[in-house]
């Protein structure tokens, strides 16, 4: 049941639409001309209507939504009802007038408005509608029924450690990047928390809360009083994020507040969810891709690098065989074997190394990087010695990894730094991290080696690539194919920076914790 009741500036009542008015007792005849504020029961101390902040955000907007007021009905007894306030013109005169929509039963009305923004959201999940609109639907539509707020999405990331801005439409540029990239943990805000914890975070005033202590002077001054976040929940009890709403003045959240954090956070979790598994299916699509390459790789090894030991073993062992040949060539011939033998154990172990990272489940923990770098120069001591080589270690974060696949990976690094360096000078190389804020740390291995050619860049970390004379720079080509798919089971990124004659950069890109499948 609702009526309208349009007043002037002066708060005169003008006209009512609807009979609805009746049931509190009144006629319209016996209101008309009535000053509409006396049919308002004020709070004791504040006898205005609307308090400071609903009347900025009237002025602002244009209109009031949900408001939980005390109607005084002719006998004068209190009745709640839903009142929404918007602001029109009169036909008669300029002057700014009221139009005032009460509710008596307002439960079906906020239903009705919950499943107008959720079907138009899971209209555009449907039609495959870009992310962010379909969260925007959400974060904007709960903002225009709720007063003096401000909704946000915020996605975990894939370490889940940190909370990305997914919609926030209404808050400044500066809020915003606050709000992009922030850590969760139990007092970390009202979003932070309530990830961490996994159970909706209350936090009525900002200043007092000690959820909000770290933060408090920034979100005062952007005037933040009052938050309430709830997670996010995918399916199995996953955490995706957190759906909020942020208020202008210190408050509790009404149940009709609550139903919109509970209700439209499920809808985000529905599209979040098949966002993911869109990317999911594309990355296996690549990884699919990419393992049919290697099997291209693997046959064309199998074809030509491990046949061509296997040819000199055949072809000497023919010429012992069927030749008379002195002791000094006899023994040549049997080096020659020894050597093609010993390159194809070397080619298939390094084969095998390769072929297998991936297919293994590992075993990540927490690992301080200094202590694994320690551990690779300690074993390749003798080629330190030869070489004169020159190690500097910075300062290393601690990471999420798999012990021996990282020590592989270092050791295959700094095997390379120290073999391909220009004659008569000695190898100096920098390894040096530095953590990026978005959950990932970056390390940089840096030589004064003979350099790279940007345009073998890729072909570098091909199996089997070689640019270099093997009787110069000997050794299989595999060692930074196999670091590569390293870097990849740990979720990063390996990249090169070098020029011919002036050293090669490699920049290693790495989640201080792995993703959570």
């Amino acid at each position: 049941m609702k009526f309208e009741i349009t007043t002037d500036a002066n708060n005169t009542i003008k006209s009512i639409n609807g009979d609805g008015i009746s049931s509190f007792g009144y006629g319209k005849k016996e209101i008309l001309g009535q000053d509409v504020t006396k049919y308002f029961s004020c709070e004791i101390g504040s006898p205005e209507l609307f308090s400071k902040a609903e009347k900025a955000q009237l002025k602002e907007r244009g209109y009031l939504k949900s408001l939980q007021k005390k109607f005084l009905s002719k006998d004068k007894n209190i009745v709640w009802i839903d009142l929404g306030v918007e602001v029109g013109t009169l036909e008669s005169k300029l002057n700014t007038d009221l139009v005032f929509t009460i509710h008596r039963n307002e439960d079906s009305r906020k239903n009705e408005v919950l499943l107008r923004i959720q079907n138009t959201a899971l209209e555009k999940l449907a039609t495959d509608k870009p992310l962010k609109e379909i969260l925007d639907v959400l974060t904007m539509g709960a903002e225009q029924e709720v007063n003096c707020a401000k909704a946000s999405i915020l996605i975990l990331d894939n370490t889940g450690t940190r909370l990305l801005d997914g919609s926030t439409p209404s808050f400044s540029e500066e809020i915003r990047n606050a709000f992009n990239g922030m850590v969760i943990g139990p007092l970390e805000g009202s979003c932070g928390s309530a990830v961490y914890n996994v159970k909706m975070s209350i936090v009525e005033d900002i200043s007092t809360d000690p959820r909000w202590e770290k933060f408090k002077d920034f979100a005062l001054a952007n005037g933040l009083r009052a938050c309430s976040s709830v997670p996010i929940m995918g399916a199995r009890g996953k955490v995706l994020g957190s759906f909020a709403l942020t208020f202008t003045q210190p408050k509790a959240p009404t149940d009709f507040e609550l139903d919109i954090l509970n209700s439209f956070s499920r809808i985000a979790a529905l599209a979040i969810e098949k966002r993911r598994s869109e990317e999911n299916l594309q990355v296996y699509a690549q990884e699919l891709q990419k393992s049919n390459q290697e099997l291209k790789n693997f046959t064309f090894v199998a074809s030509h690098d491990l046949k061509e030991p296997l040819r000199k073993i055949n072809l000497f062992a023919e010429q012992l065989i069927e030749m008379d040949l002195d002791q000094k060539k006899r023994e040549d011939y049997i080096k020659r074997i020894q050597k093609s033998s010993s390159r194809m154990y070397y080619l298939t172990d390094d084969l095998y190394n390769w072929a297998s990272i991936g297919r293994m489940d590992s075993d990540f923990q927490s690992v301080e990087l200094k202590e694994i770098l320690q551990e690779v120069i300690d074993d390749l001591n003798g080629s330190i010695h030869e070489t004169g080589a020159r190690i500097e270690i910075g300062p290393m974060p601690v990471l999420e990894l798999e012990k021996t696949q990282m020590r592989q990976l270092f050791q295959n690094l700094l095997s390379n730094a120290m073999k391909f360096h220009e004659k008569e000078v000695c190898p100096e190389i920098q390894i040096t991290s530095r953590c990026t804020g978005d959950g990932y740390c970056e390390i940089d291995i840096k030589d004064n080696g003979i350099g790279i050619d940007p345009k073998y860049y890729k072909k570098i970390f091909e199996p089997f690539s070689r640019l270099n004379n093997k009787e110069d720079f000997p050794g299989s080509g595999i060692g930074l194919a196999i670091c590569e798919k390293i870097i990849l089971r740990h979720h990063g990124e390996i990249k090169v920076d070098s020029s011919p004659q002036l050293g090669t950069k490699i920049t290693l890109r790495l989640p201080s914790q792995q993703i959570k499948m």
